[in-house]
């Protein structure tokens, strides 16, 4: 089983990176054309939001029933912040949330990144993973980008990209499941603005270039 410390590692590296560059700029309204008409998703869970306004959104008020996952631990943790989907077939953006008290332990990005793994391999076939990390005013951000395939239908592949962070109120996890490259290459675009005051991009182009494969993989739990 190789060291945890290999994650960690390439997540110190990459916020002394980016703590040595300049903030992003927060947006003048000349996005990519994936953006061009967006609307705002505001959570009290400390982000913001900005995505196109073609993407269909589920309508969460009231909340919707806190998702059951396969891990024992974190069953009936995970509420459902945000739910959208675009194009037919449609690429599905799903945003979760999860309590420290809910978990009932100290919520770890590197843990957690060893544990979405064992979920993702639970439910589909992987192929060209690659891992990723970025930190904006001292926030750590993981990222994963995979293609995934359901077992008894190979052939129906999609792109997986996954971004996950510890925020102020617990553990938030951005994910798209893209159908096409315009559907991964919006949702990469999205804009989150921090309660902290940290601006970038869902997924930053320096995001997969901070460490090699190796040292971005995290230790798959058994």
């Amino acid at each position: 089983m190789k060291n945890l410390s290999l994650l960690t590692a390439l997540i110190l590296g990459a916020a002394l990176l980016h703590a040595q560059a300049p903030s992003p700029s927060p947006s003048t309204g000349k996005t990519p054309a994936t953006l061009a008409e967006t609307s705002v998703f505001s959570s009290d869970w400390g982000f913001e939001l900005t995505y196109p306004s073609d993407w269909v959104v589920t309508d969460l008020s009231p909340v919707q029933p806190v998702i059951k996952m396969e891990s024992e631990l974190r069953k009936n943790c995970w509420q459902r912040l945000f739910h959208a989907k675009k194009g037919t077939p449609a690429s599905t953006y799903l945003v979760q949330g999860e309590t420290e008290q809910c978990l009932g332990r100290p919520l770890s990005l590197v843990d957690f990144a060893a544990d979405t793994m064992v979920s993702l391999r639970k439910l589909h076939r992987l192929s060209n993973t690659e891992y990723g990390a970025y930190s904006i005013k001292g926030v750590s951000f993981w990222v994963l980008r995979t293609n995934a395939a359901k077992p008894d239908h190979p052939e129906d592949t999609q792109v997986l990209e996954e971004v996950i962070a510890v925020l102020p109120k617990g553990m938030v996890i951005w994910s798209a499941y893209c159908k096409d490259e315009a559907a991964q290459k919006a949702f990469e675009h999205t804009h989150l603005r921090l309660a902290n005051g940290g601006d970038t991009e869902m997924i930053p182009a320096s995001a997969f270039g901070a460490a090699t494969p190796a040292e971005n993989k995290p230790q798959e739990k058994n």
